[in-house]
């Protein structure tokens, strides 16, 4: 099915969760091999939800999951930093994993690179994207950074993660 017929008037199914705060969160990735979710237990919050339950979102752990299996799938997925901060002179992606089908948590699309400068300054980064295709109720989908050095750190004060159904 083409996207063209997918547009019939009516709203896509999506879900977009959102952090929006001047502080922000810090996400610490301890060991560069290990990008760590992107999560807030106060700071992010689902801010469109038109799945009626379909997928559900939990800002402690910054997943959305398929909850019905009507919400199996095809999804744009997008992870998108508004304002972040890196620890200076630090590289740092922002990546899109899911689960699919009960498998364990992997990459998915392409993830969005910030070369910090020495001093670090406050910066938006481009999308990290990716085509999610649940196959079964509990697979999830979630953004994680990863770092290039052990410890390093993004602050992010605006941040946007939208899964937004297509087929």
């Amino acid at each position: 099915m083409s996207l063209a017929a997918l547009n019939t008037g009516g709203k896509p199914l999506m879900l977009a969760a959102k952090i929006n705060d001047g502080t922000g969160e810090t996400i610490t990735v301890a060991a560069a091999a290990t990008p760590q979710p992107i999560l807030s237990a106060t700071l992010f919050n689902a801010d469109v939800d038109n799945t009626g339950g379909l997928l559900t979102f939990d800002g402690t752990t910054g997943v959305v999951t398929v909850a019905d299996a009507k919400a199996i799938g095809s999804y744009e997925v997008q992870a998108v930093v508004g304002d972040g901060q890196a620890t200076n002179s630090a590289v740092v992606d922002v990546e899109i994993w899911a689960s699919i089908g009960g498998a364990a948590k992997a990459q998915i699309g392409i993830g969005a690179r910030k070369t910090e400068l020495s001093s670090a300054s406050r910066m938006s980064m481009g999308p990290a994207m990716a085509v999610w295709s649940p196959t079964a109720v509990g697979d999830t989908v979630e953004a994680r950074v990863r770092v290039g050095t052990n410890g390093h750190a993004l602050i992010i004060r605006d941040f946007l993660l939208v899964a937004r159904r297509i087929a």
